[in-house]
């Protein structure tokens, strides 16, 4: 099959998008370095006429001429995967939703002045106190707090500090791995569990609503698409800390946390994002990605963004022509690795989450609690509405009418 920068338009749509053939991942999953050497040759007669060149020759071929026609494709294929992945939404809204994560980022940026080094000490009777009247006041009927009840007595939060080596080693049987923090876990019969490693400070009662509301959608057999699914627990850690903040803690002890927790998360995923950000706008634009846009790119962002100064510091030596190559190569493997999937879901839920506090009511407390309290299926674009996004740019793909859009060959 031959690359997507030789497709014309229709082909790239036919190929990729109606008939899904192609499928890099699977592709490049039957290489061996001796299927590599005799593909790469193929590929080297086929451009160059001639299979004279020697192992080390043919490897610097491969990496200066094809590591953007391979990246190109791959993040093809990552556009594809939305769509296969039932995320329609994002699929439909992707230039749109790339430039407002990107402006999101770009937006977060670590507070010096928010650096408390002795943070307040609670009991765990203490924690749970907070937790318990969090989930009174976000959920007046109280089935959010008997979820939580429930969990604790049925033995499905473990405290993972508080365990000795025996009881790790029955947990690591029990869910098949050993969990290193704070997380939800799902087994693959449905059950679920949350696991939680204690400070002893406000930062566990946050932590431990975040992992709650990841609970309690699996519990009430929620459908969330995947581009929401961190929304719904980042708004309600956020919600914590207001509500803590009305019981008079330090409102810099409480930035400080949650600088930890969340901002200092988003700044380092900005600094993946960037770089990937400027990939995929030049794919949208121009169907490809090539070197010299990346040096352009690249000799900008070295003058200009003290943060890819930092990150890059190390290799002040290299050429900027031996950088774009590392760099295409590391997003390489970081598509490979599915990154992208991974993080995207923690910019669009934040970027929401942080929009509903500005305008944060009783109304909209309600509205958001609302979603996650009975077996449904979450249309994105509600959520947008709800928080009081601007869905002007917005294609506004309602639940089950994306396959009729996508028949109609709407490109994303």
């Amino acid at each position: 099959m031959k690359p997507i920068s030789e497709m014309n338009m229709k082909e790239v749509y036919s190929e990729l998008l109606l008939n899904k053939k192609y499928n890099l991942k699977e592709y490049l999953k039957e290489f061996n370095i001796d299927k590599l050497y005799e593909r790469a040759r193929e590929l080297y007669k086929h451009k160059n006429g001639t299979e004279d060149i020697s192992n080390e020759e043919l490897e610097k071929w491969l990496h200066d001429k094809c590591s953007y026609d391979v990246l190109s494709d791959l993040l093809w294929v990552m556009l594809i995967n939305l769509k296969d992945s039932e995320d329609k939404f994002m699929f439909y809204n992707f230039p749109v939703m790339i430039d407002l994560m990107h402006d999101f980022l770009e937006s977060c940026k670590i507070d010096n002045q928010y650096d408390m080094k002795d943070l307040t000490k609670l009991t765990d009777e203490q924690i749970d106190k907070y937790i318990c009247e969090i989930l009174k006041k976000i959920d007046p009927t109280s089935e959010w707090l008997k979820i939580y009840e429930i969990a604790k007595k049925d033995g499905k939060i473990i405290y993972l500090n508080k365990l000795d080596d025996k009881q790790l080693e029955e947990l690591k049987h029990k869910l098949n791995k050993l969990p290193i923090g704070n997380s939800c876990i799902i087994l693959k019969d449905d059950t679920c569990y949350l696991t939680l490693t204690y400070s002893n400070t406000l930062q566990d009662v946050i932590n431990t609503i975040h992992e709650l509301i990841h609970y309690i959608i699996e519990t009430n057999k929620v459908e969330v698409p995947k581009m929401l699914s961190e929304f719904f627990s980042i708004f309600y850690e956020l919600y914590t800390i207001y509500y803590l903040k009305q019981q008079d803690f330090n409102i810099n002890e409480l930035f400080t946390i949650y600088q930890k927790i969340r901002i200092l998360d988003l700044s380092l995923i900005s600094l993946t994002f960037d770089p990937l950000y400027h990939y995929l706008t030049n794919l949208i634009k121009n169907r490809k990605i090539s070197i010299n846009d990346d040096l352009k790119y690249y000799e900008k962002a070295l003058n200009s963004l003290e943060k890819i100064n930092k990150l890059l510091g190390k290799y002040k030596n290299v050429q900027p022509i031996d950088l774009a190559y590392m760099r295409c190569d590391k997003y390489i493997q970081f598509l490979l690795d599915d990154e992208f999937y991974k993080i995207y879901p923690y910019i669009i839920g934040s970027y929401l989450a942080f929009e509903a506090l500005k305008k944060f009511n009783d109304e909209m407390l309600n509205n958001i609690r609302s979603f996650i309290s009975t077996s449904t299926i979450i249309d994105p674009y509600d959520v947008f509405e709800t928080v009081g996004c601007d869905v002007e740019n917005l294609e506004l793909i309602r639940v089950g009418e994306g396959e009729k859009q996508f028949q109609k060959e709407k490109r994303p």
